[in-house]
Parts: structure tokens; sequence; C-alpha cells
């Protein structure tokens, strides 16, 4: 039988709020990768690499989000 760990409301909290910015400061070189005219393969391949890591932080603040609504305080 698999145990489960409760997480302190205030956890969830502090990584939400953690992932919040680690995915503003994603979508700031995105943008300024994307405004570029010419881009560099190595770019590119950059660009492609912070997109997916973009979704994957959007995907985990709604996760930890469904968290904060299921854990009470």
């Amino acid at each position: 039988m698999q145990q489960y760990k409760v997480v302190p409301a205030q956890e969830i909290e502090k990584r939400l709020n953690k992932t919040i910015q680690e995915h503003s400061d994603l979508n700031e070189r995105v943008d300024e990768l994307a405004k570029k005219e010419v881009i560099t393969p190595d770019e590119e391949m950059e660009l492609k690499r912070l997109r997916k890591l973009k979704l994957y932080k959007k995907d985990m603040i709604a996760y930890l989000t469904t968290m904060m609504k299921a854990t009470p305080e």
C-alpha cells in the first residue's frame, strides 16, 4: 500500500510562487529570442527547449493551484 506525504499549505504556496517566477523568467527569455529577426541554430534549440520548459512550468502552476484549493489551511 502506497503512503502519501501530507505537505503543508505554506510549502505548496512557496513552491507555487517560485514556479510562477520561473515561468515569468522563461517567458521573458522566450520573448527575447522570438523577437530576433535571425537566430542561430543554437538559439533555435534553446528556444524550443525553453518553450517546453515553460509549458511544464505552466502545468505545474495548474497542479499546485489545484493542490492549494484542496489543502486545508
